[in-house]
């Protein structure tokens, strides 16, 4: 028995070192991890005929989106997380919701709630913010709160800065998370990533031509002439 237990201690330190040896950049939050943090100015690409004038409008208006992963069995409702700059009471609440890089779900229509979220798939929150002073706050730090109960833990995101450019895609975040990169550290990070391989073009065979069944007789001069079929009377 003490040998066993002497196993499963050196395994649980083996797998300690095999995850820690990397950069890890998430963190926990009520419902799952987050894997990233990123606020532009950008307009994203939010569904037809929706708007942010839903919400109050901004002088200076800004979009943030966190990437999670949530865990499994949970459900999500655009109602159940705010944003907050740290030593603020102003809330901005989650606008939209997409999976992977898919398209933003209608905050307005039936999709505000998802039921069964797939704990292996990335999921991205946009939340419609006013722009922090960048002379101030470049990369500003804000509060993820859960709207049910106040007293849940609530972590503290930096948010990476994008300028005017549009959010980081789902699909170029690593299971080790982005947060706490600045963007020029975030630009580093994705050209030091293996370019992926193009996928592989299947060579179509082409089908050889019927062979020329037409036959030639050696003529008296010693050239050749073709035989021709004559027909059946």
């Amino acid at each position: 028995m003490t040998k066993i237990f002497y196993l499963i201690a050196v395994f649980v330190v083996l797998l300690q070192c095999s995850v820690f040896s990397q950069d890890i950049r998430l963190t926990r939050f009520r419902s799952g991890i987050v894997y990233s943090a990123e606020i532009t100015t950008a307009a994203p690409p939010i569904p037809p005929n929706e708007s942010a004038i839903v919400f109050a409008p901004f002088e200076k208006p800004a979009w943030a989106e966190i990437i999670v992963k949530f865990d499994k069995g949970r459900s999500f409702s655009i109602y159940d997380f705010r944003l907050a700059l740290i030593g603020e009471k102003k809330e901005y609440h989650c606008f939209s919701i997409a999976e992977g890089d898919e398209p933003y779900l209608s905050p307005t229509g039936a999709d505000w709630i998802l039921k069964n979220l797939d704990p292996d798939k990335f999921y991205r929150l946009l939340f419609y913010v006013e722009e922090p002073n960048p002379a101030v706050l470049f990369n500003p730090e804000m509060v993820l709160r859960f709207a049910l109960f106040t007293s849940s833990p609530n972590p503290k995101l930096v948010f990476r800065n994008m300028g005017s450019a549009p959010f980081t895609p789902a699909s170029k975040v690593p299971e080790t998370g982005l947060l706490n990169l600045d963007a020029k550290e975030l630009k580093a990070f994705l050209l030091s990533q293996p370019v992926p391989a193009a996928p592989a073009v299947e060579k179509i065979e082409e089908t050889p031509a019927p062979a020329n069944t037409t036959e030639e007789t050696p003529a008296n001069d010693g050239e050749t002439t073709e035989t021709t079929e004559t027909p059946a009377s």
